[in-house]
């Protein structure tokens, strides 16, 4: 496997390109939070190689136009003391302060969300330790509320057992489940609607009852939420609005 690096600029912002040479059977392209990944099969001729690199530079571009929002997925959110969010219809003040201390803390006090940074640390080391601080003492919060829907879910649509039950900070998933029945619900879906949280909930529960996503599992998220194609409209339109 071989990778090399390339630049696509999108109105005068330049996004990365990583382009992976690998033992595979077909060439496919993908947009993150740190730019565009294009893998490509080794027997592709030089030729080849560079036409299809262009062409999936070229629908890259054409899909940054059409969606602006895309360019600054991968930019770090600015944090400042003072800033306000919604949870749960209930809103949160961050109150960042520099200490003389080598570890990052927080705490929840009255709806402030208290975070001590140590004067030493630097912007990549606080923007990765902010989310996850935040996500960490409101989790604590609505835990077992949340954990009192599901199980109340559970009764209502499945009769299932819940072995247990995390509520923590994810980047891909909202949730998930294992066999053991053990769900996570991600703490990034505090920002969502309740409704969502439920579909969320249920989606979850009814890998209880079939651990994949056949058709039968589909019609049991269908048979309890009717209007679960609305839930899961809004988390592809508004999902990537939902992160500390």
């Amino acid at each position: 496997m071989s990778q090399t690096t390339a630049v696509l600029k999108v109105n005068e912002q330049e996004v990365p390109v990583f382009i992976h040479t690998e033992r595979r059977t077909n060439a496919r392209v993908s947009i993150g939070k740190k730019g565009i990944t294009i893998r490509l099969p080794f027997f592709l001729t030089p030729n080849q190689r560079q036409e299809q690199i262009a062409a999936f530079k070229d629908w890259a571009y054409k899909t940054y136009v059409a969606k602006p929002d895309l360019i600054n997925r991968g930019k770090p959110k600015k944090y400042i003391d003072g800033h306000t969010f919604k949870l749960m219809g209930e809103v949160f003040t961050l109150n960042l302060e520099e200490v003389p201390l080598n570890t990052f803390t927080a705490r929840l006090y009255n709806n402030v969300v208290l975070v001590r940074l140590p004067k030493e640390s630097n912007t990549a080391e606080r923007d990765k330790a902010i989310p996850q601080l935040i996500s960490r003492v409101v989790a604590k919060k609505y835990y077992t509320p949340l954990y009192h829907k599901l199980l109340y879910l559970n009764k209502l649509y499945f009769g299932k057992t819940v072995n247990d039950f995390k509520l923590k900070y994810t980047n891909s998933l909202w949730g998930s489940c294992s066999r053991q029945g053990n769900i996570n619900i991600s703490t990034r879906l505090l920002f969502a609607p309740e409704e969502v949280i439920d579909y969320v909930m249920v989606h979850e529960l009814a890998h209880l009852v079939h651990p994949n996503h056949s058709d039968a599992f589909w019609n049991e998220v269908e048979r309890c939420l009717p209007n679960y194609m609305e839930q899961e409209r809004w988390l592809k339109k508004h999902g990537r609005e939902c992160d500390f």
